[in-house]
């Protein structure tokens, strides 16, 4: 990698009336990303290379997840329910209604975590808020509350099953078969 702390630079894209000006302006590795719109500068986004920190008003995602990296003792597909334990930090939950669910092995998290922490097949994104794919068991309705159902997968919570502590998320799409399959949720766990 570059360093950039050294350098001075200034770069400037226009695209009409607006221009994106990327400058090292304090030459201690600080980089400013500023817009200006019809002649009006505005700070949108600083990278201090010194502390490691990104500083701005609002960051876009395209995917909707936020994840941490955990080490697995086994490369668990998409969707599946984990818990803390085995022979590593985390392992496929296998127990109904459990209140043990840390999080689901992320697709694609919109936030990882941990990210330099291993690769996905000993290391996988775990979900533990957000939107996500997750193996389901049976059917379910937009809405519904999913628990776990063992093996790594969930189901839907028959009256009074669910409760604060053994709820993974809800369902964002209907299913309309008993077979396992993939069903975009909502995580919000308790931890």
């Amino acid at each position: 990698p570059r360093d950039w702390s050294s350098d001075v630079c200034s770069s400037d894209l226009s695209v009409g009336n607006a221009g994106v000006t990327i400058a090292n302006q304090t030459n201690n590795a600080n980089i400013n990303f500023n817009v200006n719109i019809g002649g009006t500068p505005t700070s949108v986004m600083t990278i201090n290379g010194t502390t490691g920190t990104i500083s701005g008003n609002q960051i876009n995602a395209n995917y909707a997840d936020v994840a941490e990296r955990y080490h697995a003792d086994y490369a668990y597909p998409v969707g599946t329910l984990v818990q803390i334990g085995g022979p590593y930090e985390i392992t496929q939950e296998n127990d109904d209604l459990s209140e043990h669910v840390l999080g689901v092995i992320s697709s694609n998290p919109a936030y990882l975590m941990n990210s330099e922490a291993g690769e996905h097949q000993t290391h996988p994104p775990v979900a533990m808020v957000g939107r996500t794919p997750v193996r389901v068991i049976g059917r379910c309705i937009k809405g519904d509350r999913l628990v776990s159902a063992g093996r790594g997968c969930a189901r839907r919570a028959k009256p009074g099953e669910a409760t604060h502590f053994n709820v993974v998320g809800r369902a964002l799409a209907d299913k309309y078969d008993d077979d396992e399959n993939l069903v975009e949720a909502v995580i919000l766990l308790t931890l």
